[in-house]
């Protein structure tokens, strides 16, 4: 434990250990260092190593790798077990590298369980990347988890495959959790198949990919590149595994380039030939802003892959695109199965852009529309060559500010191919400005025809922190105007005898009301008041003067109910502060 190693201008490492435990029923490696620099050939390199007869640990290592040629076997942390084996906490840091082929933030075999967690790895200013993963979790017959591995690229180029975290087992469950992915920079170049995280096995039990993410950032090119936010595959071909894909992100923002591009939140897949597995994409989310060029990309929500599945599924993902991305010749999917199952429920689009042009969109139940201020009479949020919409619920509002549209202007929220029998027009959206659009297919367009706007009833909501504000100070100026008057009068005294008499006084008030607003706001707070003051004695009495300094401070909640979203609470503070004179 807590081993340190520093090696620099080596020609080839092999076999290079931060810190090395073997043999007995238990092995732990934890908190080694190992840093290497200016290097040819660096294979078989561990931060820290752990093989025991039971069970294996390997935690907090760490291992920084700069200025090498080429990388093969190299882990942050390496875990092996009998019965368990751990890999927590480790990290691989890389800059400058010709060819990195297998590397690992963290590893962990087990042949009972396997446990890859909170691991990272970090590459930078490298020129091929064949595998990497932010942590793996191999397990022969028992419980695999992979769950918050991290990986951060920054300007790399890479054809090969990367995965936040891999969870795999033979015949036992497989859990990938909570990994991420982010892609960096302007010069990174992709074209593989990168996976936020990956959940596989060949048993008939319980695989499952949630919560995972892969993030790109900046203006990388990722032509022809596979990514996917979180990935549950069951490689069994006999029916009855469960399969799901859930909660999974994909983002996408800046201005990178990804051509031919497959982009999905969640994907599920089953290779059973003999039904009886249910396969499930369900709440991914595929989200992208900025002005990244996507020139005939495929966008996915949810995915599902499952020919003889029993039950399949691809409902409640979401899209949503915002910005000025190219999206010429993209097919856009709130769910797609290869299979008989559902694709549609619950799947949603939302568009905050326009002037976009699309081939496909298809398989949502849900269209939302945030037209720009700035969209006139007449103008198209996105062109497609088919979009396959029947029974879509369409909700249409303008994103807050001021807007040109009139009453009886149209907008094209999709122009061209068209198909749908029936459209129906959804909830108002929520905005400073509530606008009512009537939605219909004309000439295989969707039209949306501004028939009214009203303010939000909402916005009162808003104006009620202000009565919160002016109890407090009505609070303050009722213990001003009166106790605090009496004590500054009765400091001073009544037997002045023609002379003057300084005196300090104060007065404190606390307490809590209910203003009726049509709903309701409840303000609790404390006032003070704090000064001196001056009593002057005449023949035909006294005189009282003098300074003073008031403070204030409470905190409130509203409560509001609207018919259009219900319940409304809300909850802040107040503070005052100030000061004068009296005579």
């Amino acid at each position: 434990m807590e081993n340190t190693l520093t090696i620099s201008n080596a020609d080839t490492l092999f076999d290079v250990y931060g810190g090395y435990t073997i043999g007995g029923t238990s092995a732990t490696a934890s908190e080694n260092t190992l840093t290497i620099s200016n290097a040819v050939t660096i294979e078989s390199v561990y931060g820290g190593f752990a093989y025991g007869g039971t069970s294996g640990t390997a935690s907090e290592n760490t291992l920084t790798i700069s200025n090498a040629d080429t990388l093969y076997d190299v882990y942050g942390g390496y875990a092996e077990g009998g019965t368990s084996g751990t890999a927590s906490e480790n990290t691989l840091t890389i800059s400058n590298a010709d060819t990195i082929e297998v590397v690992y933030g963290g590893y962990a075999f087990g042949v009972g369980s396997a446990t890859a967690s909170e691991n990272t790895l970090t590459i930078s200013n490298a020129d091929t990347i064949d595998y990497a993963y932010g942590g793996m979790a191999e397990s022969y017959n028992d419980v695999s988890t992979a769950s918050y591995n991290t990986i951060t690229f920054r300007d790399v180029e890479t054809t090969g495959y990367v995965f936040g975290g891999l969870a795999t087992s033979n015949t036992g469950s497989a859990t990938a959790e909570e990994n991420s992915i982010g892609i960096e920079g302007n010069s990174t170049t992709i074209s593989g198949t990168i996976y936020g995280g990956l959940a596989v096995s060949g048993g008939l039990t319980t695989i499952k990919a949630t919560k995972n993410s892969l993030t790109i950032s900046g203006s990388p090119t990722l032509n022809n590149a596979n990514l996917t936010g979180g990935y549950a595959f069951s490689s069994s071909i006999s029916g009855g595994a469960i399969v799901t894909a859930t909660n999974n992100a994909l983002t996408i923002s800046g201005s990178p380039t990804l051509n031919n591009a497959n982009l999905t939140g969640g994907f599920a897949y089953s290779a059973s030939t003999s039904g009886g597995a249910v396969v499930t994409a369900t709440n991914n989310a595929l989200t992208i802003s900025g002005s990244p060029t996507l020139t005939d990309a495929n966008l996915y929500g949810g995915y599902v892959r499952a020919p003889s599945a029993t039950a399949i599924t691809a409902t409640n993902n979401a899209v949503t695109i915002s910005g000025t991305p190219i999206l010429t010749g993209a097919n856009i999917f709130g769910g797609l199965i290869t299979g008989s199952g559902d694709a549609v429920s619950g799947n949603s689009l939302t568009l905050r852009t326009s002037g976009r042009s699309v081939n496909s969109i298809s398989n949502f139940e849900y269209l939302k529309f945030y037209l720009p201020n700035a969209i006139a009479d007449g103008d198209t949020v996105m062109a497609a060559n088919t979009a396959d919409i029947d029974n879509s619920i369409v909700s249409v509002t303008v994103e807050s500010g001021p807007s040109s549209l009139k009453i009886g202007d149209r907008v094209k929220l999709i122009e061209g191919g068209v198909t749908a029998n029936i459209v129906s027009k959804g909830e108002e959206l929520v905005g400073l400005v509530m606008y009512d659009f009537d939605v219909a297919v004309n000439n295989s367009d969707l039209i949306a025809t501004l028939s009214g706007a009203k303010a939000n009833e909402t916005t009162k909501s808003l104006s009620e922190g202000f009565a919160a504000g002016l109890s407090g100070l009505n609070q303050t100026a009722d213990l001003f105007t009166g106790a605090a008057l009496t004590n500054a009068v009765e400091a001073v005294g009544s037997n002045l005898a023609g002379g003057v008499i300084w005196a300090p006084f104060m007065a404190m008030a606390g307490g809590t009301v209910r203003h009726e607003t049509g709903s309701h706001v409840d303000y609790s707070g404390v006032s003070m008041v704090l000064g001196v003051s001056a009593g002057v004695g005449f023949q035909s009495g006294q005189a009282v003067f003098g300074a003073f300094a008031e403070v204030g401070r409470g905190n409130y909640e509203t409560y509001n109910f609207f018919p259009s979203v219900g319940d409304v609470w809300g909850e802040g503070d107040t503070n005052h502060l100030g000061g004068g004179i009296m005579a």
